[in-house]
């Protein structure tokens, strides 16, 4: 038997894996991300008519992995990235991780949301306060978890700009353990909401949205013949 004990709060933990310097930066990122996917969506005819403007929230969603995955690659984020899946391999996600962290990227319709029920999200949540696990070897005493602690960075909604972006701990009930609203937090610190500037957008080119998408392709026929 082990009893594993969280000696941390939630928050505190956030505030490790997460240091201030790395929370500063997402919300410009997400931002960015939003404004370009507006931009492309605005400026370009598939998209820019009722059926098309129904693709907006999957093209939103992949533009925000899309510019995290840049800042990964550009060195500015300490973090490294993969491809996940689904149980059944239907369906990928991208996977943000360290050794100690997991981090998958949800678009959802308020801040108090998690990511919506999936074995590919729920197989990561666990009871964050401690708990007693038996097992043939007696009694010990360890910390909390075996597996790298789980985060949710979770953003929304259908909006040209984020109206929020959390990051947190998920439960087990769908809702938060402990959360930072970065939206919120960058406001307090910066004094102002952030704002996309032009210069940041347009080093991303359509052509190097198609490759991060051929890559994420090429990952996912690699998984599945795995």
């Amino acid at each position: 038997m082990s009893i594993n004990i969280q000696e941390k709060s939630a928050r505190e933990v956030i505030e490790t894996c997460f240091p201030r310097e790395v929370r500063m930066k997402i919300p410009g990122i997400i931002n960015n991300a939003y404004m370009w996917s507006y931009r492309i969506t605005q400026n370009t005819g598939l998209f820019n008519w009722e059926r098309g403007k129904t693709l907006i929230p999957n093209i939103k969603n992949i533009a925000v992995e899309f510019f995290l995955v840049q800042e990964i690659k550009n060195g500015n984020l300490p973090l490294k990235w993969r491809v996940g899946y689904t149980s059944n391999k239907s369906a990928s996600l991208i996977e943000l991780y360290t050794d100690e962290l997991l981090l998958h990227v949800n678009q959802v319709n308020s801040k108090n949301n998690i990511g919506r029920p999936a074995f590919c999200r729920d197989q990561y949540i666990k009871h964050f306060q401690s708990y007693i696990d038996f097992d043939e070897h007696g009694l010990s005493f360890d910390e909390i978890r075996d597996k790298p602690q789980y985060f949710q960075l979770n953003h929304g909604y259908q909006s040209q700009e984020p109206l929020f972006i959390s990051l947190g701990i998920p439960g087990e009930n769908e809702k938060w353990i402990g959360e930072i609203q970065l939206l919120e937090e960058f406001t307090l610190i910066d004094g102002k909401y952030p704002k996309s500037k032009p210069e940041d957008i347009k080093e991303f080119s359509l052509e190097e949205f198609q490759q991060f998408a051929e890559e994420v392709g090429k990952n996912e026929r690699e998984g599945t013949n795995a």
